[in-house]
């Protein structure tokens, strides 16, 4: 594609939207606000003629379909500061040509009928193999990270909106590559264990507490969350428009801005319940079956307010960086602590020729301030079936040296992230 051609794209695209806007019948805006009572389809529609297209910080409801193409392809066609997205479009086949390993080539094949199930799109046996060779191209391209899941939903919904599978793999790349993302994927997971923590810390202070205190920690809900960039759990219209700020680049830290602000809006809820297999239940299935526009309003919220001075901190500060094992075993230690207290609490009185032995209250110091890694069994097991797939599974934990290095790498990787400097390649966040 020319320059001529280009600027063109781009001169062409806001008045193409603006037309697109008033031509749309206002029956099709009434389906965003539609009978709340009426049961979702089971078989996901991904081919709507119309979608809400995020642009910046403006929203245009109820646009032509072919306009988020459009705004993608204008996005994938801009100057990066890696080789050309257009060669990369040229050397999709050459990629898809190559060998790579056979551990990813399995866990690619496992994982196509996982990925957005209840769509048309991807029941079919084409579906699958444009999914697969995007895939496959990607593991050839950057052999270091290959395939790991989450990427498989990331893809899928490229696919979805960009017109051929070479622009969906150049696509990924740039993601990957200059958004962040492949960070989520790597031996550490640096950038998807600091955004957990970050994310403990940019939702309200009260409502963490109440969280940990019910042994619930941002990696058993927020991991598939940022690792599938929302497509696995929520609607294909919410994971889209959040992909429009991600493509655009017009939204600092958007996977967090848009998990922060959905939980500011289930305090409430999340506050009234009490035990952790409750509030996995209402973040991992509850919410991603709102309506349309509640879960668009939190849309439009996460991207027009701006962050707070006291968010801004936490996203370029590596004060108290926790890995997620660090993270849990906190939780774990302060929350059996906790336990143990108030058992000692409620314990008879002993009689008066006895007293609290000094070795129980020793006890209660120690276990206070235990900072003990979970066993090697990992996180509580949590159900693999999504709304529309499977989605990734928590980051597996052990407590050996080799998981204490990982552990220390991903802190010192976390640190380079969060200041901004390089760590390899796919520099900064999302």
């Amino acid at each position: 594609m020319t320059e001529g051609n280009i600027a063109s794209r781009f001169l062409g695209f806001k008045d193409r939207l603006t037309l697109s806007v008033k031509g749309v019948a206002s029956s099709v805006l009434a389906s965003l606000n539609g009978d709340k009572e009426k049961s979702r389809s089971l078989e996901e529609d991904d081919t709507d003629a119309v979608v809400h297209l995020q642009v910046g910080l403006q929203l245009w409801p109820s646009v032509a379909r072919d306009l988020r193409t459009e705004l993608w392809l204008s996005c994938l066609h801009r100057a990066g500061p890696s080789v050309s997205r257009n060669e990369l479009v040229d050397q999709f086949g050459l990629y898809l040509a190559m060998a790579i390993s056979d551990e990813a080539a399995n866990d690619i094949d496992k994982d196509l009928k996982r990925t957005f199930p209840n769509t048309r799109r991807f029941k079919t046996e084409e579906g699958q193999s444009s999914l697969r060779k995007v895939l496959r191209a990607y593991a050839a391209y950057d052999p270091e990270v290959s395939y790991c899941q989450g990427m498989n939903f990331v893809a899928g919904l490229l696919l979805m909106y960009m017109p051929t599978e070479g622009h969906a793999f150049a696509a990924l790349v740039m993601l990957m590559e200059e958004s962040g993302l492949r960070r989520f994927y790597g031996n550490t997971m640096a950038l998807l264990q600091v955004q957990l923590w970050q994310l403990s810390k940019l939702m309200p202070t009260s409502l963490n507490r109440h969280l940990e205190a019910c042994g619930v920690v941002p990696v058993y809900y927020a991991s598939g969350w940022l690792m599938t960039a929302f497509s696995c759990d929520f609607p294909i219209s919410f994971a889209a428009r959040i992909m429009d700020a991600m493509m655009t680049d017009k939204c600092d830290f958007a996977l967090l801005k848009v998990a922060a602000t959905l939980l500011e809006h289930c305090e409430h809820k999340l506050r009234s319940l009490h035990h952790l297999e409750d509030i996995l239940t209402y973040l991992k299935a509850e919410v991603p079956a709102w309506d349309e526009a509640s879960l668009h309003a939190v849309l439009t919220s996460a991207f027009s307010k701006p962050w707070t001075p006291r968010q801004l901190r936490i996203l370029h500060s590596t004060e108290g960086v926790e890995t997620v094992a660090q993270a849990m075993g906190r939780v774990a230690g302060k929350n059996d602590a906790n336990s143990l207290a108030g058992n000692a609490r409620s314990r008879p009185v002993d009689p008066p020729h006895t007293r609290l032995d000094t070795q129980d209250s020793e006890d209660l110091v120690i276990i206070s301030s235990t900072t003990d890694l979970p066993s090697s069994s990992g996180p509580v097991a949590l159900s693999s079936a999504g709304r529309r797939g499977s989605p990734p599974d928590p980051p597996q934990l052990t407590s050996d040296d080799s998981a204490d290095v990982r552990d220390s790498n991903a802190i010192a990787d976390a640190r380079l992230l969060v200041r901004g400097d390089s760590v390899g390649a796919g520099e900064g966040g999302i």
